[in-house]
């Protein structure tokens, strides 16, 4: 938003399903399609959602509007949950899929289910600087290594944890061994574990100690980061994982789980495998912290896509 308003364009962004960002305009459902009829005809849509029953939203509401419109995949594929032909009745009336990851790409392509899908990552570097969060990152400069995980949600994949505390606190518990002035800073959602999540790792919790802290409110990834020597992220399944992409930006050393194709630069390990998690730890501590790395061509790349398709308009 900031990045398209920054180059002049007026950009308004709706929130029918309950986000309370800042800038979101929430509005009811039902007056979805006349709000963005409102917006005029020359006007491009981008829509950013999951689910199924959200996409059958924005199918109904393309049917009855005019102009461009674009549609961003961000999880796997597989996880829509619709069959072929609805999914491809849902997509018919979308300009242009954008897909984060290639997989996904390469199957929608194999399965028909559109004809013009471009793959774009989601990432788009801050357009204003993060005011660094100063007690946090006093914590962390106090231990060596200091250590960022991050979990939007208490969801699951296969009946693990998706983003895999469990995984990160054993393989830090191993890391100490070698480093036991680290310390783990995990980010986690203010709701309360599930129990049966709390039963994985309560007993390492206590052990860690003081060693591991738990913020539960809200804290912008790129507030820490200046203050982190690795950040680590062991996901069960996956999208494009922005924060990886932020981390890097930074200059920050990145370890992250092997269950999907991950940006460069970027050290990976045995998705579900602690040990294996520690090793790849350990390999990339011993390594030098890498330069920043600016991945605005994704924002150009977006705004020529949209540039193109309202250049009739």
């Amino acid at each position: 938003m900031d990045y398209l308003q920054g180059r002049g364009h007026r950009v308004e962004t709706l929130s029918p399903f309950g986000s309370s960002r800042t800038g979101h305009v929430k509005i009811h459902i039902a007056r979805l399609p006349l709000a963005l009829l409102w917006q005029g005809a020359g006007c491009l849509r981008h829509w950013h959602l999951t689910g199924q029953h959200r996409l059958l939203v924005m199918a109904c509401c393309e049917r009855l509007l005019p102009g461009p419109s674009v549609y961003t995949l961000h999880v796997d594929l597989d996880r829509v949950g619709s069959s072929d032909a609805l999914l491809r009745w849902m997509l018919r009336p979308i300009d242009t899929v954008i897909c984060v990851k290639e997989a996904d790409a390469r199957r929608i392509r194999e399965r028909r289910l559109h004809g013009n899908v471009k793959v774009i990552p989601a990432y788009i570097p801050p357009q204003r600087p993060v005011e660094p969060e100063k007690e946090l990152c006093s914590w962390l400069r106090a231990h060596s290594p200091a250590i960022v995980f991050m979990a939007t949600h208490w969801g699951t994949t296969a009946g693990l944890p998706t983003y895999g505390l469990d995984l990160t606190l054993a393989g830090f518990e191993n890391l100490l061994a070698h480093h036991p002035r680290a310390g783990l800073l995990a980010l986690v959602p203010a709701k309360p574990r599930p129990s049966e999540q709390e039963s994985l790792v309560a007993d390492r919790l206590r052990t860690l100690g003081t060693r591991v802290r738990l913020v539960d409110r809200p804290v912008d990834l790129l507030a820490v980061m200046p203050a982190a020597d690795l950040f680590v992220r062991p996901t069960r399944t996956d999208g494009d994982a922005l924060s990886l992409r932020e981390a890097a930006s930074m200059g920050v050393r990145v370890v992250a789980s092997d269950c999907v194709a991950r940006p460069v630069p970027c050290r990976l390990f045995r998705s579900g495998s602690p040990a294996d998690l520690t090793g790849a730890m350990l390999g990339v501590l011993d390594e030098p912290s890498g330069a920043a790395s600016d991945s605005t061509e994704y924002a150009d790349a977006l705004l020529q896509e949209y540039q193109r398709l309202t250049s009739g308009s």
